[in-house]
């Protein structure tokens, strides 16, 4: 009895082992899957320049106009960049229910549908889609000062996907192509230098940005072209649970690339600070 004992407890540590573990062949067999199987990336629909004096040749208004694109852009509307002013997207501001409007659509496509099981089968994520759902609200929706306490001033969304200034001059964050265009567009946003540094449509982009007066500066950011809001999330999600506070190596297209997730500091319960794709 003794010795079967011991090998039943050796089978249970075994599996509390292996329960939550995801190898370098998984992250790369499921991040294929969530990302080359998305149906509403813009690549096809967006034309950049590599070495021109403003970034963006010409974006289809009408796509992105609908679906995630459009609610996106409807979303951005309510965040303030400066640190330490709020942005007010507590639950019952008109801010959250636009980030539900956006989850909506997010949580029925297809690299959250494709993502969400796997991570469920590691014990990294609920195994129901609305447990999931308020997982990712958590990550990238979760308020938190990123100004000693003065103000709820930031988000992993906001900081990854828009972009935050602060210190008259700076500019933190910032790794999303739509904000990118909307504000270049606009004439907000000044190329100042860009180097694709590796396929698909990743580059390192130095840039301003003008707001309230001022004009921010960025040196060096990593922004991928041309995909959609619920692929960058589902893939962020990916790497924040399987290889948080690392190099995430996954497969994009055929190419093997690095996803950058960082834990916020200091804030609780779990939540993004930073996410960005990379070479």
């Amino acid at each position: 009895m003794k010795g079967f004992q011991q090998v039943l407890l050796l089978v249970s540590v075994i599996c509390s082992i292996g329960y939550g573990q995801v190898s370098d062949q998984e992250l790369l067999d499921i991040s294929s899957a969530l990302w080359d199987g998305d149906t509403n990336s813009m690549k096809d629909a967006v034309s950049y320049n590599e070495d021109g004096v403003v970034l963006f040749d010409s974006v289809d208004e009408t796509r992105l106009s609908q679906g995630t694109y459009g609610r996106f852009q409807a979303l951005r509307e309510f965040y303030v960049p400066e640190i330490g002013i709020p942005d007010n997207c507590g639950s019952g501001t008109s801010c959250y229910q636009a980030q539900e409007s956006l989850l909506d659509l997010v949580m029925t496509s297809h690299p959250i549908t494709t993502v969400h099981p796997f991570l469920a089968s590691k014990g990294l994520a609920d195994s129901s889609i609305s447990g999931f759902r308020s997982e990712i609200r958590q990550y990238f929706f979760q308020e938190f000062s990123r100004s000693g306490g003065a103000a709820l001033d930031s988000s992993g969304f906001e900081h990854a996907f828009l972009g935050e200034v602060r210190n008259q001059n700076e500019i933190t964050g910032f790794h999303g192509w739509i904000q990118a265009y909307l504000l270049e567009r606009d004439g907000d946003f000044s190329l100042n230098a860009y180097e694709q540094t590796c396929q698909p449509d990743v580059g390192r982009t130095g840039f301003d940005w003008n707001y309230g007066g001022n004009t921010y500066t960025k040196s060096v950011s990593s922004i991928s072209i041309g995909n959609s809001i619920e692929a960058e999330l589902a893939l962020y999600t990916l790497c924040f649970l399987a290889r948080p506070n690392a190099s995430c190596r996954v497969s994009l297209e055929g190419n093997s690339r690095a996803v950058q997730t960082y834990t916020m500091s200091n804030v609780s319960p779990t939540t993004v600070g930073t996410s960005y794709i990379s070479c």
